[in-house]
């Protein structure tokens, strides 16, 4: 962004500056990613105005038909909130919040960055959400011993579950 000067005369003529032009632009400098389990969601992308002058009027778009079609997968409670004002060449946050209310949901849409004097932009958000899950280890990984026929041996083994969440009933057979 900035002042721009446009002319056109003959390539005879002296520089013959005939107007000046002062453009804006604003950049998505960062997309919003969300993942996690179900619940209340927040995060941020950056949005930066690379023009030299102040910014106004900036507000988060969202359709209402694509607001409605979320809600129809689970996802309630949009909003993407932006600064007002955005300052020369400063990058500021685009916070995001929502509540997810199914186990599973993944999804990638996008929303619009309007400003009174610079082109509208798209800023995606992508969402992937599961619940909380076990993951069970066992350690040792492997028990490798011969055993005489006849005889017995004693091996022991912890069974660990470093999961997010509880397994409920765990058998071991061998």
């Amino acid at each position: 962004g900035g002042f721009f000067s446009i002319g056109a005369n003959h390539p005879a003529s002296p520089d013959n500056k005939q107007d000046r032009i002062l453009t804006f632009a604003i950049r998505v400098t960062r997309n919003v990613d969300i993942r996690g389990v179900p619940g209340f969601k927040e995060g941020f992308g950056l949005l930066r105005n690379v023009a030299n002058r102040r910014i106004t009027g900036c507000k988060a778009v969202i359709e209402n038909q694509m607001r409605l079609g979320l809600q129809g997968q689970g996802l309630d409670g949009l909003d993407a909130v932006v600064p007002e004002t955005i300052e020369a060449d400063q990058e500021v946050r685009v916070n995001v919040s929502y509540t997810v209310r199914v186990p599973y949901f993944a999804v990638q849409f996008t929303f619009i960055l309007q400003c009174n004097e610079a082109p509208a932009r798209a800023m995606s958000v992508y969402t992937e959400i599961k619940p909380l899950e076990p993951r069970i280890v066992a350690e040792p990984g492997s028990i490798s011993s011969p055993v005489l026929r006849g005889r017995q041996r004693i091996f022991s083994f912890d069974v660990i579950n470093l999961g997010r969440a509880e397994t409920g009933q765990l058998n071991v057979y061998f």
